[in-house]
C-alpha cells in the first residue's frame, strides 16, 4: 500500500530513553510504524503466498514475537466503532492523528485565544480541508456554540436545584475592572460555584442586590455570612439588604500591614547597612594612620560599634515585625492547628490583640510616618472585625450542632472531636507537602477517636457531612474570587474583548466542567447531584461546520481574470 507523501521521520525507530533500560536498547515503533508494518505484512501473507509467518516478519525486519502481540493487542478502550477503529489502526489515519494531536498541542500551549486561534488549529490539522474556516463562519458557529452552553447551564441549574435541601451557605465577593465597566463576582467558597458573574455599569449597593438576587433566583439556600475585603457597597449590601455577618478578608489585613510596614522598615535597615559599611572604612583607615590603641581609632571604633548595635535592633525589628503579621494568619483559626483542639473567641482574641500590640510598639519605636500609622490602626479595627465574625462563627456552630438532636454525650463528642477533624481536612489540602506532614498525627488521633465513637461507620460518614457543612461557613479568605479574578485577566488579555454572552458561557464552563483532582466540578459539590456532560450536550446541539468554498476554482478564474 502505498501512502502518499509519507512522513519518514515518523516512520523510524526510537531507542527507549530510560536509564534503566539503556543497556537493552529497546525498540519503540510509532503507531505509523505499526500499521505500515501491518499492512506490508497482510500483503506478503495473501492467500496465494506461500511465505511463512516467520519469513515473512524476517522480511519486514520485525521480531515474530513482537508482531503477535500487536495481533494479539486489544482495541482502544472507550472506541466509538468499529470503522474508526480500523482508520486510526491504517497508516493514513495514524499520521492523520499525530498532526491532529501536534497542532492541537502547540495551539493549546503556546497559541492565541479567539476565532484566529480556531483557524490556525483547523489549519495546522489540516481539517480546513473538510470544513469551513472563515472568519465569518466561526464567528457565526461560535455564537451558537456560547448559546448552546448557556442553555445547558439554565437546565442544568434547574434541575438540579429541583428538591434542593434547604442549606445556610457563605459566599466570597470581589469587584473587577478589566475593561472599565465594573465585574461583580460572588462564589461559595466550599464548592467554589460561581453564583455571580456579572458585567455592571457600577458597584452600587443596588446593584450588588439585583446581581446576587439574580444569582440566587431558584436555588433553596440562604446566605448567612459573606466574606470580602472592606468595600463600602459590599458592606452596606451584606448588612442592610442581606442581613448577613461580614467577615474581614485576612488577606487584606496582612496587606494593609506590610504597605504600613515593609517599605519603612527596611529602609531603616538598609540605611544602617550604609552607615555600618562607612564606620568600618573610617575605623580602618583610622587604624591605619593612627594606630589601634590611638584616640582617632577608639572613637571609630565606637562609632562603628554604636551603628552596628543600631543595624541589629533594625534587622530584628523587621523579623519581629514580620513574624507578628503571620503569626495572625496562623492564630486566626477555631481549631488550634498544632493541637487538634477547638478554641475559644478569647483565646483567638487574647492572641491576634497581642500580635497586633506587639507590631503597634515597634513601629512607634521605628517612627513610622503618620500615614503609616494610620494604616496600622485601620488593621487594627479589622482585627476588631476578626472578633466580631469569630463570636457570631461559634454562636452558629452551636446552634447548628444544638440542630441535630444529638444527646448530651454526643454533643460533646460531635464538637470536640468532628468539628476539628472537619475542619483540619480541609485546613491540610490547602498546606504544603511539609506542613501537611505536621499536621497527620494529629488527623489520625482524631480519625481513631472518631471511629472509637458513639455512632457507626454508616452513621459516622453522614455525621461527618454534617460537620463538614457548619465548618464550611468559616471563611477567613476571598482568594477563591481573586484566584477567579486572575483567570478573566487572562481571558480579557487574549480575547481583548469578553461579551456577556462569553462571559456567561465562561461562568457555565467553570461551574459545570472544569474538575478538581478528585473528579468533581463545582455544580457536583454544590448541587450535591453529577449534572450530565457538558461536552457531549453541545456535541449533540451545535451542528457541525459546512463544507469549504472551493477556493482552487476562485483563484483560477482571478488568474484568467488578471
Amino acid at each position: 500500500m502505498v501512502i502518499d507523501k509519507p512522513n519518514h521521520h515518523l516512520m523510524k525507530p526510537t531507542l527507549s530513553q530510560d536509564p534503566a533500560k539503556s543497556t537493552t536498547k529497546k525498540l519503540f515503533r510509532s503507531q505509523i510504524v505499526m500499521a505500515t508494518k501491518r499492512i506490508a505484512y497482510q500483503e506478503l501473507r495473501h492467500p496465494d503466498s506461500k511465505i511463512s509467518q516467520r519469513e515473512a516478519c524476517k522480511l519486514l525486519k520485525i521480531p515474530r514475537g513482537t508482531f503477535q502481540r500487536w495481533v494479539k493487542k486489544p482495541a482502544p478502550m472507550n472506541c466509538p466503532s468499529l470503522k474508526e477503529q480500523k482508520f486510526f489502526g491504517s497508516p493514513e489515519g495514524a499520521i492523520c492523528l499525530h498532526r491532529i494531536i501536534l497542532a492541537a498541542a502547540q495551539m493549546i500551549r503556546y497559541g492565541g485565544t479567539g476565532i484566529r486561534a480556531v483557524q490556525e488549529f483547523l489549519r495546522l490539522s489540516k481539517l480546513d480541508t473538510w470544513v469551513a474556516s472563515s472568519t465569518g463562519t466561526l464567528h457565526a458557529w461560535v455564537s451558537q456554540l456560547e448559546e448552546s452552553i448557556i442553555q445547558f447551564g439554565n437546565e442544568q441549574q434547574n434541575k438540579l436545584s429541583n428538591g434542593m435541601t434547604r442549606r445556610k451557605i457563605s459566599i466570597c465577593q470581589d469587584e473587577n475592572f478589566h475593561e472599565g465597566m465594573p465585574c461583580l463576582v460572588a462564589i461559595e467558597p466550599v464548592s467554589n460555584f460561581i453564583l455571580v458573574e456579572k458585567m455592571t455599569e457600577d458597584r452600587t449597593r443596588g446593584e450588588w442586590k439585583k446581581a446576587v438576587d439574580e444569582g440566587l433566583l431558584g436555588l433553596n439556600v440562604e446566605v448567612v455570612q459573606s466574606t470580602s475585603d472592606e468595600g463600602t457597597a459590599i458592606l452596606a449590601y451584606v448588612k442592610q439588604d442581606l442581613k448577613a455577618e461580614h467577615s474581614p478578608d485576612l488577606f487584606h489585613i496582612q496587606q494593609e500591614l506590610s504597605k504600613a510596614t515593609s517599605f519603612p522598615l527596611k529602609s531603616q535597615e538598609k540605611e544602617f547597612e550604609k552607615a555600618v559599611e562607612m564606620a568600618e572604612k573610617k575605623f580602618k583607615k583610622a587604624v591605619v594612620k593612627h594606630g589601634e590603641d590611638s584616640v582617632q581609632a577608639q572613637a571609630a571604633k565606637g562609632i562603628y560599634n554604636l551603628r552596628k548595635i543600631g543595624l541589629e535592633d533594625r534587622t530584628k525589628r523587621r523579623q519581629v515585625v514580620r513574624d507578628a503579621k503571620r503569626a495572625l494568619g496562623k492564630c486566626y483559626h477555631p481549631v488550634d492547628t498544632e493541637t487538634g483542639q477547638l478554641r475559644s473567641t478569647e483565646q483567638i482574641e487574647e492572641q491576634l490583640n497581642a500580635h497586633m500590640k506587639v507590631i503597634e510598639e515597634e513601629c512607634r519605636k521605628a517612627e513610622l510616618s503618620e500615614n503609616g500609622l494610620k494604616r496600622i490602626q485601620k488593621a487594627k479595627g479589622m482585627v476588631d472585625a476578626m472578633v466580631t465574625y469569630l463570636r457570631f462563627f461559634f454562636m452558629v456552630l452551636k446552634g447548628a450542632i444544638e440542630g441535630l438532636g444529638l444527646t448530651k454525650e454526643e454533643f460533646v463528642f460531635f464538637r470536640e472531636v468532628l468539628i476539628p477533624l472537619a475542619y483540619l481536612e480541609g485546613v491540610s489540602r490547602k498546606r504544603s507537602a511539609h506542613e501537611r506532614e505536621e499536621m497527620v498525627k494529629i488527623l489520625e488521633g482524631l480519625q481513631r477517636k472518631a471511629r472509637a465513637g458513639p455512632w457507626r461507620p454508616e452513621k459516622l460518614e453522614q455525621r461527618m457531612v454534617e460537620a463538614r457543612e457548619i465548618v464550611g461557613l468559616f471563611q477567613r479568605s476571598s482568594s477563591c474570587v481573586e484566584g477567579r479574578n486572575g483567570v478573566l485577566g487572562l481571558k480579557h488579555h487574549g480575547f481583548h474583548r469578553i461579551s456577556m454572552r462569553t462571559l456567561r458561557a465562561l461562568t457555565i464552563l467553570h461551574n459545570y466542567h472544569t474538575k478538581r483532582d478528585d473528579g468533581t466540578t463545582a455544580a457536583e459539590r454544590f448541587f450535591g447531584r453529577k449534572s450530565d456532560d457538558l461536552f457531549e450536550y453541545i456535541l449533540e446541539t451545535v451542528p457541525m461546520l459546512g463544507w469549504p468554498r472551493a477556493r482552487g476554482r476562485q483563484v483560477d478564474s482571478h488568474k484568467v481574470a488578471a
